[in-house]
């Protein structure tokens, strides 16, 4: 494939870490403080590094294999 930015798997990812902030930007001012930490953490911890791996195992020429993303589990 050519440019790693344009494999779909990447792609993905991409589109679901952006909408899984949008989401968290509406619904912010509706969650306890505790839960929205632990919706921030997510973010940063889990689904970012899941988005990373694709993009780096895609640039390497490799193929990123389609996993589902890492689930929340709230307070």
């Amino acid at each position: 494939m050519g440019d790693w930015k344009e494999n779909p798997e990447v792609r993905y990812r991409e589109g679901y870490e952006e909408g899984a902030w949008a989401l968290y930007r509406e619904v912010e001012k509706f969650l306890p403080t505790p839960v929205a930490n632990s919706v921030v953490m997510w973010l940063q911890e889990q689904l970012e590094p899941w988005r990373i791996k694709a993009q780096e195992s895609a640039a390497a020429g490799g193929h990123p294999t389609k996993i589902l993303p890492p689930r929340i589990l709230l307070p």
